[in-house]
């Protein structure tokens, strides 16, 4: 009998599946459900083990630890306000640089800000922040001074916030700042103390070396420059004018790649940088008037208010309503016809600042005053130059030379002793000569006396009897007439 292979081997398969069945129905239905679960569970196993489907593992703190400002500038600001009104670059929007750092480690999320620049401190119930203590002959050469200034750079929460909103905008789409999670805008720390340079230092007989500036804990913070000086007068002459006194700090951010920084300073007794922003309070400006508390007259020109948009090209927009350029006196007050103001102004959280632009009126008597509150070593305190006019005595008399030696207790500006000034020497007639500066405390008059000697050519001096007592700073005659008077001892 012959045998089939094939159908031999189907038998048998045949054979094996039936004992299987055999066995299968041997198990409880527990046991078939058991081996099925088993048989669910390692198909999960597999299938969340699946490598594709991994989280990134978050980065680690030593990952996202800041290492310090980068020269890579990160950001630009000033090209992203956008607004019609032409704003000059010295009255900034936002108070800060320019230039915003990002870190040297993007991963750690932090920027850093620098100020835009300096200016003398003033506030409405401490005025300036400008000291000066004249020193006595026992700690200085006569008419030295020691001059204190406290500068600001007007950065407040405000001017961060807004920041801030330039920064959000600018990081949108930039793919090297896609895993930061929080942005952090700090202070750029320094690498040692500012450095400072003054414009025409010489002219106000400082040296460089008098100078000393603070190191600030935090770049928001105001700073103090002090220096040592024989010419005050000439000090206050810039103050009230155009330029002021005038440099450039040096700052240098800790970084291994960051440069030296510059960045101006003003010191203006009668400018906008000075006061600052008038800004208004959006619950109360359309119902409460506005003071001027300045020293000096302003005219009003416009209100801006500044708000944030979702335009990625100009994250914030100034709008500008016209102020009719009205004067306003110190102490008045300004009521706002605000109808042409939308109401929604008042109450949208997307509104940084509401200010008011102005410029600073000229004013003589206010130049006065301010110089009388600051010059001297008490309040009220206001400086006389004395002038003496030489007629003919050195014809008159024959004299090689005269001498004037001229004192007054206002010559120490806080009038506790008489003090000489400088002596005066005449060779030569028709001049008119400065005979130094007296300080006068308010409610009383000019007082000082001078002296009077002829130096003959073989040498013989003439002296006056008296010391001449003037109350008049500009008329002082020097002339025959007067040596007649004072000098007895000189015959003709």
């Amino acid at each position: 009998m012959k045998f089939n292979h094939k159908l031999n081997f189907l038998m048998i398969h045949l054979i094996i599946m039936f004992f299987l069945m055999i066995s299968l129905t041997g198990l409880s239905n527990a046991q078939v459900s058991q081996s099925i679960k088993d048989r669910v569970i390692l198909t999960d196993i597999f299938r969340y083990s699946d490598t594709k489907h991994e989280e990134p593992p978050k980065p680690t703190a030593e990952q996202l630890k800041r290492q310090g400002p980068d020269n890579l500038g990160f950001l630009e600001w000033k090209n992203l306000v956008g607004g019609e009104y032409p704003f000059s670059t010295s009255y900034s929007l936002v108070n800060i640089y320019h230039q915003i750092y990002s870190d040297a480690n993007p991963l750690s999320g932090y920027f850093y800000y620098l100020p835009n620049g300096y200016n003398l401190r003033w506030s409405p119930v401490s005025g300036y922040s400008l000291f000066i203590k004249f020193l006595s002959s026992a700690s200085g050469a006569k008419g030295e001074a020691t001059v204190t200034a406290e500068l600001t750079p007007n950065i407040s929460n405000t001017d961060l916030t807004m920041a801030g909103q330039l920064l959000n905008a600018k990081i949108k789409g930039n793919a090297r700042m896609q895993n930061v999670d929080v942005l952090s805008l700090v202070s750029a720390p320094l690498a040692g103390p500012p450095k400072i340079s003054i414009n025409q230092i010489t002219s106000f007989g400082i040296d460089p070396k008098d100078i000393s500036v603070t190191r600030p804990s935090n770049l928001a913070e105001p700073i103090t420059i002090s220096w040592r000086m024989g010419n005050v007068e000439n000090l206050m002459t810039a103050l009230f004018q155009n330029v002021g006194l005038s440099g450039n700090l040096f700052l240098q951010p800790l970084g291994d790649n960051m440069p030296e920084i510059s960045i101006p300073f003003n010191i203006k007794l009668n400018d906008q940088n000075t006061f600052g922003k008038f800004e208004l309070d959006r619950a109360t400006w359309r119902s409460q008037p506005w003071v001027n508390q300045t020293p000096y007259p302003i005219n009003l020109k416009n209100v801006h208010i500044v708000k944030s948009r979702s335009n990625e090209a100009h994250p914030l927009t100034v709008y500008t309503w016209q102020a009719g350029d009205v004067e306003i006196p110190p102490g008045a007050q300004v009521s706002f016809d605000a109808l042409s103001v939308p109401a929604w102004i008042d109450n949208n959280p997307g509104i940084y600042r509401i200010w008011l632009d102005y410029e600073v009126k000229a004013c003589n008597y206010c130049d006065d005053e301010v110089q009388n509150n600051l010059i001297g070593g008490a309040k009220g305190t206001r400086s006389r130059k004395l002038t003496f006019d030489v007629f003919d005595p050195v014809g008159y008399s024959g004299a090689r030379m005269l001498k004037v030696k001229i004192r007054s207790v206002q010559a120490d500006p806080n009038t506790r002793t008489k003090t000489d000034l400088p002596t005066l020497t005449i060779h030569t007639d028709g001049v008119t000569l400065d005979g130094g500066t007296i300080f006068v405390p308010e409610g009383s008059d000019p007082e000082f006396e001078y002296f009077v000697q002829l130096i003959m050519p073989d040498g013989t001096i003439f002296e006056s009897d008296f010391w001449e007592i003037s109350k008049d700073p500009d008329t002082n005659i020097i002339g025959q007439a007067l040596i007649k008077r004072m000098v007895k001892s000189f015959k003709k």
